[in-house]
């Protein structure tokens, strides 16, 4: 059976286990760890840029190949002058860090002068690799306001050197606790073979809380997708709805996401509103100390707006593809839009990212084998009539001037009566189904 694996990061706090003197020793470890690290990084990476222009950046040279790999063996005297945190494998850790660091500056510009050799920052969080990382359960008691004491199960990460951490579960000043935390840290109990715990970096903050930026390599079983090739999914856009599916073979109406009116059009016109006001704020802000501070809220703002679109658009493609899934279908054929064809709906077309929807269905869709198109097409050869102007029921073309309204309103779904027919159906609904039947 195939697998699927994703890679997840948590931030845990940690508390070290044991009365003040252990808990000093602890820090006094990771801290000694922290700098002691930091020396050996920069003193590689200090070795390998001035053997790099030694041999006038040619890595392909043979006697450089020989001298890089001599670098990173345990002869290097440099590395073993300098003290190295008990029980961790430093000097191979810092090695492999380097390596790849070094590796990833060639493939991005270091021979042409468009980047500089990486150096690493006195509070370069420690490495630890995922062998020196051991998360179970135990029990812990505390006491409460009226002195009484209670036995609770709590995490517990086992470290190098004798150390024990307790995990805390809970959340800052200002932020919810995390409610995925508890069930991922019983996941990697239980459930070992599928929740691994990979290379991971314990950091101490300007406040000396000691943080574990924990990495996990989830890994889930995939039940092979067999489509029926019979089976196509028609998407049009919504208008107070997001997105609405037909499926071949079937007259129901499905709609897909939360209302675009709510969930995605206001907040961006509140953003952006926001964005107006801080505008108006710094039209005075004079040159000087303290100006870069307060230009730097407006670009704060413009990626705030631009992250905000991508996870929504994630999560909205996200649910295409389940959907698509879920109705077995082989193929999605996507309503193509262009800035034309909203030019009459300007909120629409300012705050919609149709494009970055359509690119991330499209790849989300292509990992599964789903084919994805999309499509403006005519109803027949023969036909000057669009998806867009038929009705999907009985085939009777209308005029879009009659059901669209020159300057739409985004607060209301359009529908429309088919003269022929009689039956009423939304001008998205139609569309979708129409695109199911040339696709």
């Amino acid at each position: 059976m195939a697998t699927k694996s994703t890679i997840t990061t948590k931030k845990v706090q940690l508390f070290p286990v044991g009365d003040k003197e252990e808990r000093d020793r602890v820090y006094k470890y990771l801290r000694d760890g922290i700098y002691n690290q930091y020396c050996i990084l920069n003193t590689y990476m200090s070795q390998v840029g001035c053997l790099y222009y030694k041999y006038d950046k040619k890595i392909s040279d043979p006697d450089f190949k020989e001298e890089y790999k001599m670098l990173f063996r345990n002869t290097n005297t440099a590395i073993h002058d300098i003290t190295q945190a008990k029980g961790l494998g430093m000097a191979s850790a810092c090695g492999m860090k380097v390596k790849q660091d070094f590796s990833t500056a060639i493939r991005n510009g270091l021979p042409k002068g468009e980047r500089n050799l990486p150096f690493y920052r006195r509070d370069f969080p420690l490495m630890v690799a995922s062998r020196f990382i051991t998360i179970y359960t135990g029990e812990d008691t505390y006491t409460d306001s009226d002195g009484k004491e209670h036995t609770t199960m709590a995490y517990f990460f086992k470290f190098v050197n004798g150390i024990h951490f307790k995990m805390y579960l809970g959340a800052g000043k200002n932020k919810a606790p995390d409610k995925y935390l508890p069930s991922l840290l019983d996941s990697i109990v239980t459930n070992p073979e599928h929740y691994k715990v990979c290379g991971s970096t314990i950091q101490i903050t300007k406040k000396s809380k000691i943080i574990l930026n924990l990495t996990v390599k989830i890994e889930k079983d995939l039940e092979e997708y067999k489509p029926d090739p019979k089976k196509s999914m028609g998407l049009s856009l919504g208008y107070d709805k997001c997105l609405v599916a037909a499926i071949t073979g079937d007259n129901r109406e499905y709609e897909i996401g939360e209302y675009i009116k709510n969930d995605l059009v206001a907040k961006r016109i509140d953003i952006q509103n926001h964005f107006t006001e801080l505008q108006k704020a710094l039209k005075y802000a004079n040159g000087g100390h303290g100006r870069g501070k307060k230009l730097a809220k407006l670009e704060t703002h413009k990626s705030y707006e631009k992250n905000y679109v991508r996870t929504y658009n994630h999560l909205l493609s996200k649910q295409v593809i389940d959907f698509a899934k879920k109705h077995k279908v082989s193929s999605i054929i996507i309503e193509d839009l262009t800035k034309e064809d909203l030019e009459d709906y300007p909120v629409l077309l300012r705050n919609w990212s149709y494009y970055q929807l359509v690119q991330f269905i499209t790849y989300k869709a292509e990992r599964e084998g789903i084919i994805v198109f999309t499509s403006k097409m005519k109803m027949s050869d023969d036909s000057l009539h669009t998806v867009s102007d038929v009705c999907c029921s009985c085939g009777e073309p209308f005029t879009m001037d009659n059901i669209m309204p020159k300057v739409f309103e985004w607060t209301q779904e359009v529908s429309f009566t088919c003269p022929k027919c009689n039956k009423t159906i939304s001008y998205a609904f139609n569309k979708a189904k129409n695109i199911t039947k040339v696709g």
